[in-house]
């Protein structure tokens, strides 16, 4: 008896062992897409690098929904409710109660899997798991020009910090954009047969981010009667805002295959969002891009957009000059000059940092 015993408990130890010295790695980020989906573009290759790929976010959210969907992922929930409120400061006091909160839940969860690595995408969701790392190395990644303010939090104590643009941060390394896969394999003639469309126009393709743009939304039907004069019109209006089929005109709520109308789409309207403005760039699509206004964030938008516009790779109009008349103005314009655009994008280093990160990651491995 007192054999089996010690047998067993040595079996017990020898895979706690194994198990203990996994190498592991914990994703966060989330909140909108911008967060979760270059997270989502690095999950085959980190498979192949690390022996566990998990991933904290919030209970309830956007990156629960996107991620569980993804086999070989250990999705891990936490309540977390510390957004910063740009519109009612009054709001932001109760945001260290329900910090300190998220900060415990997300140490008990990095204690039970000890991961190698944590990286980090930003986003309000990711501040109490970096918060929460102590000993364990972070590697932080930021999508914007300048550092979102998750992030600029959790880069006193982060191991390394990269960009996709090249900036001036401190202790900052520019790599890219991690761009989904799919970007290079996308199918334009799922798209067409979805929409309907017979190919005789130009198809304009509109996108105002992961829950959509209620300016957008509300400038494209006001605008519709004369761009489809001129376009085939895909317009992604973010879920809630219903789907539609016409002549020349197709309204998605949200689609996975995003990629596929990218694909198709001959000039296309959207947000200064980085994810949104690398991944039309890499596909050599010129875009239009009417960023967020700074009274309504932290001017991100605006810089990412300036960034390229510089460059000469985009065109940019600010939301307060946008009406129908000069919507449609810019976008034949946009369509006129469009392989000049592309000659400039084609000049541009390269914008997936996919595989650069996922080397950076490795050197974490156990």
């Amino acid at each position: 008896m007192y054999k089996y015993s010690f047998c067993r408990l040595r079996v017990i130890r020898c895979v706690w062992g194994i198990y203990t010295s996994m190498s592991k790695i914990v994703l966060c980020g989330g909140g909108t897409g911008g967060h979760v989906i270059p997270n989502i573009a690095l999950i085959d290759g980190l498979k192949s690098v690390f022996s566990q790929v998990h991933y904290i976010g919030r209970n309830e959210g956007m990156e629960k929904d996107l991620v569980e969907k993804i086999d070989g992922v250990f999705y891990h929930g936490i309540d977390i409710r510390a957004r910063f409120n740009r519109a009612n400061i009054l709001k932001n006091f109760a945001i260290p109660f329900h910090l300190c909160s998220s900060i415990s839940q997300a140490k008990k969860v990095l204690e039970s899997i000890k991961p190698s690595v944590v990286f980090s995408k930003g986003g309000f969701v990711s501040l109490p798991v970096t918060m929460a790392s102590g000993s364990i190395p972070v590697v932080l990644h930021e999508s914007d020009f300048t550092l979102g303010l998750a992030n600029k939090i959790a880069s006193f104590s982060a191991d390394k910090i990269l960009t996709s643009f090249q900036t001036k941060i401190k202790r900052s390394e520019c790599v890219g954009s991690p761009l989904r896969a799919s970007i290079y394999s996308a199918n334009t003639e799922r798209a067409r047969a979805d929409c309907g469309f017979s190919g005789d126009k130009p198809v304009l393709l509109v996108v105002g981010g992961s829950s959509g743009a209620k300016f957008f939304n509300e400038l494209i039907q006001n605008s519709l009667s004369t761009l489809t004069q001129y376009f085939n019109v895909v317009h992604v209006s973010g879920k809630g805002n219903g789907e539609t089929r016409e002549k020349n005109y197709r309204r998605i709520e949200f689609c996975d295959n995003l990629p596929d109308y990218m694909a198709l789409c001959s000039v296309a309207l959207t947000r200064g969002g980085a994810n949104a403005l690398f991944e039309f760039l890499a596909m050599n699509k010129p875009i239009l891009v009417c960023p967020l206004p700074t009274g309504a964030s932290r001017g991100d938008q605006v810089q990412n957009a300036k960034y390229f516009a510089d460059f000469g790779c985009c065109d940019t109009i600010n939301q307060e000059n946008l009406t129908s008349e000069k919507l449609l103005k810019r976008l034949l314009l946009l369509y006129k000059n469009k392989s000049a655009y592309i000659e400039k994008i084609k000049s541009l280093p390269s914008l997936d940092g996919r595989e650069k990160i996922i080397k950076i990651l490795s050197e974490y491995v156990k």
